[in-house]
C-alpha cells in the first residue's frame, strides 16, 4: 500500500524513471528501520503536502489552466481583463512587437540525506508571458508647401540694338525696331561718366512713345534730366543708349552704348540776369536825446530801398567811427520806415563817451554793400 502510494505521487510529479526507482527503493530500506515518532509525523505531513500539490498541478494541467483560473478569480483577479489593459497599454505606448520566451522547463535535484526523507522540490511550469503584438498607427504623409513660381518675363521683351552718329552739330541715336505687344516706349540716355547709361539711373533725355521711331536727334547746346549731364556742350564725349520699357509694370531693358563726341563748339554760358544796382545810400542820425541813461535815437530814412535789409544801430566806447560789421550794433530793423530806436547806454563807473551811428545794409546780385552814416556822442556820466 505504502509503495503504491509514492509510485502514484511520483507519477504526478513527473519524476524520472530512475529517481522514481531509487525514491522506492530507499523508502523500502527506512521502513524497515525503528523511525521515532517526530520524524515519523513529519515525514507524513511532508508526504501529504507533496501529493496534494502533485494533485493541485496535475489537475490544472488536465484542464488547460482552467483550476488556477477559477481560485484567482475568487481572489478578483481577471486574467482576460489584465490581457486587454495590457493590450491597450501596449497600443498607446507604441511598443514594438515581441517575441515569446520560450517555455522554461525545470530541472529537479533530488535531495539524498541518509537519515531523513527526501523532500523533492517541485517547481511549476513557467507559461510564457505573452506581448500582445502591436500595429503601428499610420501616419500621414505631410501635405507638402504650395510654393509660388517667378513669373517670367513674357518673350520678345528685347533690349534694343543702339548706334550714335555725330552730325554736324549734334549725334543722332538710333536703334531697331523692336515689334513686341508689351513695348510700351524708348527712353533716350546719356552719361558722361557712365560706360552704360540707362533709365531711371542716368536719367533721359527724350521719352519716346511712337513704337515706329528708331531715331532721335540730340543737339550741342540742348538740356538733359536729371543724370551727369545738364547741357551737352560741343567738344564733350557721351555714352549714348536706349533702354526700352515693356507692360503695365514698366520693366526696363537698356541697351548697348555708343561713346560719341558732341560736334561744335563749346556751349555759350548765358550771361547771368543782374538786378539793377541801387545807390546804397547811408542815413542821418540825429543828436540823442538823453534822459537819464537812456538816448532815444532818431535818423532819417533812406533815399534808395533797392536790395534794402537794414538799418544796423552801432555804439562803440572805442571807435570813434563805429560801423558794422566791424563794431557790430546793439538793434536792428529790417523795415526802412522804422526810424526810432531808444537805446540804455547804463551807468559807466568813470566818465565815458559812447560813439553812436546808424549802418544801412543793402543785398544786390548776392553782394553785401554797407553804408555807415554819420556818428552822435553821449558822455556819461
Amino acid at each position: 500500500m505504502f509503495e503504491t502510494k509514492y509510485k502514484e505521487a511520483c507519477e504526478n510529479m513527473k519524476l524520472s524513471d530512475s529517481f522514481k526507482t531509487g525514491l522506492v527503493n530507499m523508502m523500502k530500506k527506512e521502513s524497515k528501520k525503528a523511525v521515532p515518532k517526530k520524524r515519523l509525523i513529519l515525514a507524513t505531513i511532508t508526504a501529504v503536502i507533496l501529493v496534494s500539490t502533485s494533485v493541485v498541478f496535475a489537475t490544472n494541467y488536465a484542464t488547460n489552466g482552467q483550476l488556477f483560473k477559477n481560485v484567482l478569480s475568487g481572489f478578483g483577479y481577471d486574467p482576460q481583463t489584465t490581457k486587454s489593459s495590457m493590450t491597450v497599454a501596449a497600443e498607446t505606448t507604441g511598443a514594438p512587437t515581441a517575441t515569446p520566451a520560450a517555455t522554461v522547463t525545470p530541472t529537479t535535484t533530488p535531495t539524498t540525506t541518509p537519515t531523513a526523507a527526501v523532500t523533492p522540490t517541485v517547481t511549476p511550469t513557467v507559461k510564457p508571458s505573452v506581448t500582445p503584438t502591436v500595429t503601428p498607427k499610420a501616419t500621414a504623409a505631410p501635405t507638402p508647401k504650395e510654393t509660388t513660381a517667378a513669373t517670367a518675363a513674357p518673350s520678345g521683351r528685347v533690349a534694343p540694338s543702339v548706334n550714335a552718329v555725330a552730325g554736324s552739330n549734334s549725334v543722332t541715336v538710333t536703334w531697331n525696331k523692336i515689334s513686341s505687344p508689351d513695348l510700351v516706349g524708348y527712353k533716350v540716355v546719356a552719361s558722361v561718366n557712365c560706360a552704360t547709361p540707362k533709365y531711371s539711373e542716368n536719367g533721359y533725355y527724350a521719352w519716346i512713345t511712337d513704337l515706329n521711331a528708331t531715331c532721335c536727334t540730340i543737339n550741342n547746346g540742348d538740356g538733359y534730366n536729371s543724370g551727369d549731364v545738364g547741357t551737352f556742350t560741343g567738344g564733350t564725349p557721351y555714352y549714348f543708349s536706349v533702354t526700352a520699357i515693356y507692360g503695365s509694370e514698366w520693366q526696363k531693358i537698356a541697351g548697348n552704348a555708343i561713346q560719341v563726341t558732341m560736334p561744335g563748339a563749346a556751349a555759350a554760358t548765358p550771361a547771368p540776369v543782374l538786378d539793377p544796382e541801387g545807390t546804397y545810400p547811408a542815413v542821418t542820425l540825429n543828436a540823442p536825446v538823453m534822459s537819464g541813461t537812456v538816448a532815444s535815437l532818431t535818423w532819417s530814412r533812406t533815399t534808395d530801398t533797392t536790395g534794402f535789409q537794414y538799418y544796423k544801430v552801432v555804439v562803440s566806447t572805442t571807435n570813434s567811427t563805429p560801423a558794422y560789421p566791424g563794431d557790430g550794433y546793439v538793434y536792428y530793423t529790417q523795415n526802412p520806415d522804422e526810424l526810432a530806436y531808444p537805446h540804455d547806454l547804463g551807468t559807466p563807473e568813470i566818465p565815458t563817451t559812447y560813439y553812436i551811428s546808424i549802418t544801412s545794409v543793402y543785398l544786390v546780385n548776392e553782394a553785401y554793400h554797407y553804408n555807415a552814416g554819420n556818428v552822435q556822442s553821449v558822455v556819461l556820466p
